[in-house]
């Protein structure tokens, strides 16, 4: 059993937190995405622009390259919700009294 204090601990959790800190990046997964679109894999991309959308709610460009893969997988119902997700987290963050019940 490896001692929670022993060096070779604290460096292995060292590394695996600096793999998941700077690998785990909604940027990583928008280029996987794009890198999956031209390999013609769109289920692979849609599934990493969900991830980079998910990490990333604000960013315009993940939704619409997630709506694109949707689109190029066939999937147009969930190319319209990923709009559509997009659009209601702005709205809910421009106006965060909108669910508020005035009394």
């Amino acid at each position: 059993m490896i001692a929670v204090t022993s060096p070779g601990f604290v460096l292995f959790a060292a590394l695996l937190f600096g793999l998941y800190y700077f690998l785990w990046t909604p940027e990583n997964f928008a280029a996987l995405g794009a890198r999956a679109m031209q390999a013609g894999s769109y289920s692979r991309a849609v599934s990493r622009y969900t991830t980079a959308c998910e990490l990333d709610p604000d960013n315009l460009e993940y939704a619409i390259a997630l709506a694109d893969a949707c689109v190029a997988d066939g999937s147009y119902t969930r190319a319209e919700r990923a709009l559509v997700v997009y659009e209601a987290g702005i709205v809910a963050r421009l106006n965060p009294l909108r669910h508020c019940v005035m009394v």
